[in-house]
């Protein structure tokens, strides 16, 4: 069974438009996205980037962009509708959202619950299933799809263990798309 990866999706949605990368600061998702959009923007609350903002309040950016998007990022937002109010705001009627995020049925969640512990997230607020993250964003935008992806990432620099641990979750989550690492939804503002 082939699983997508959250890069392959974001290289479609992102050619030739105009885009605001949330939480651009730190992850792999800004060269991607930066060599194959129109236009490139980031915004996050610390570090190298174009907006400093907090996501947990209103804010207005004075521009629209095409295509935003926010790779793993919701699950450290404390105030979710806010977040989603502020995305809405600065998309073209017609826009697109991605979002990625843990799947929260994933075989990593649930190896931890076998075992009494949780996962060695602690900056993350909250976790979604597929059910939950649908449940969110039909209320803001039209939802085109939810479904589970697999991430690439550069994993040279890592351990052993986590490269091990990374691998069988891809491998399993190939196998049982369900408990793949992670989500993402693809919406639309209309």
């Amino acid at each position: 069974m082939f699983l997508v990866t959250r890069e392959e999706i974001i290289l479609k949605l992102v050619k030739n438009k105009r885009v605001l990368d949330l939480g651009n600061s730190w992850g792999d998702l800004k060269e991607l996205i930066q060599k194959n959009c129109k236009e490139y923007k980031g915004l996050d609350i610390e570090g190298n980037t174009d907006f400093k903002q907090d996501l947990n309040v209103e804010f207005d950016l004075k521009e629209k962009f095409d295509v935003i998007i926010a790779g793993e990022l919701i699950e450290h937002v404390e105030n979710s509708k806010a977040f989603l109010e502020n995305v809405k705001r600065h998309l073209v009627k017609g826009g697109v959202f991605f979002l990625s995020t843990p799947n929260a049925t994933s075989f990593r969640f649930f190896f931890y619950a076998l075992f009494g512990t949780e996962p060695e997230y602690k900056d993350h607020i909250k976790y979604f299933t597929k059910d939950s993250l649908n449940l969110i964003l039909k209320n803001h935008f039209k939802v085109k799809k939810v479904s589970f992806c697999n991430l690439t990432t550069n994993i040279e620099n890592k351990n052993s263990i986590w490269k091990f641990k990374f691998n069988v979750e891809n491998f399993i989550g190939m196998i049982i798309s369900r408990y793949s690492p992670n989500l993402y939804a693809i919406c639309k503002n209309e």
